[in-house]
């Protein structure tokens, strides 16, 4: 009433177990509140999220299979080498040093799996560079072979408190994207820094990648489940649970692309908030009966 403008809540309620939308709107004569039971709508959202969560974790099985294999093949054959070679004990000893990196790599591959599996309900602080470091990790020979160059600028910033399964699959699916758009080579380009105008606000990630870029009919329509322009993969899920998460946070997430035969490009810019929480897991302990729909 104060400030005159529209309120828009939306809010748990334990009485009756639902989810209720109101939207309050102040005059000279009073204030108006209106209220919808959104229940259904929230109960379609979660599976639509559960699908595409299943389906990411496919994708990164996938891709986490290619990547292990690799180094594996190279550790049997170096190991092979080792075994037969009547060089010399210094020539020996190198293809195990050879072979001892590699599987560093398996085992370093397989910390950072385990680090997005094991998703508790609980949030942690988080470093956005480090959780970027290990995206790269699990994408490094899809980028090396794509012949895709990753350029970082990331500058000193706070950590996040949110859970890393949530964050961890908003890098994945935009970086998953950008690697999708360029299968004939080009840059990918993170930055990472604070709003000047409002440090305290978050953190600002910046994703381009020198794709083909999206036309601009597609762009209005881009975050739409079930919307995609991959004719033989994915969902259609991914850029929408994009924006899910990232609004759930507090967060905004924007795009911009240019088709131009010289200076094609697609950027996403994201605002995350300090404290990545959703409200629904905030009131989760509180409605239990709200994680059962």
């Amino acid at each position: 009433m104060e400030s005159g403008e529209v309120a828009h809540i939306e809010d748990y309620y334990p009485p009756t177990g639902r989810w209720i939308r109101s939207n309050l709107y102040p005059s000279p004569d009073g204030l108006s509140i209106f209220a919808q039971d959104v229940t259904e709508r929230r109960i379609q959202q979660e599976k639509l999220l559960l699908t595409e969560k299943l389906a990411a974790t496919g994708r990164l099985a996938a891709t986490i299979a290619h990547e292990i294999n690799n180094p594996l093949e190279s550790v049997l054959n170096l190991v092979y080498l080792a075994r037969t070679s009547r060089a010399e004990i210094s020539r020996i000893r190198e293809y195990l040093e050879t072979a001892e990196k590699e599987l560093t790599r398996v085992s370093h591959i397989a910390r950072h799996t385990l680090g997005f599996y094991r998703e508790t309900s609980l949030p942690a602080d988080i470093d956005l560079p480090a959780l970027l470091e290990e995206v790269f990790t699990v994408y490094d020979s899809r980028l090396r072979a794509s012949s895709i160059a990753v350029r970082r600028d990331f500058t000193i910033v706070p950590t996040i408190r949110g859970l890393r399964g949530e964050l961890h699959q908003v890098f994945s699916n935009l970086i998953s994207n950008s690697i999708d758009a360029m299968r004939e080579g080009g840059s990918l380009n993170l930055s990472i820094r604070q709003p000047e105008e409002a440090r305290n606000r978050g953190i600002v990630v910046i994703i381009r990648d020198t794709g083909m870029g999206i036309p601009q009919e597609n762009l209005p329509r881009l975050f739409e489940p079930f919307f995609t322009t991959k004719s033989s993969a994915g969902t259609g899920l991914g850029l929408w649970v994009v924006r899910q998460f990232v609004t759930s946070w507090g967060g905004t997430v924007e795009v911009q692309s240019e088709t131009d035969s010289v200076r094609h490009s697609t950027t996403f810019t994201l605002l995350l908030p300090l404290v990545a929480v959703s409200e629904k897991r905030a009131v989760s302990d509180k409605a239990p009966a709200a994680r059962r729909m």
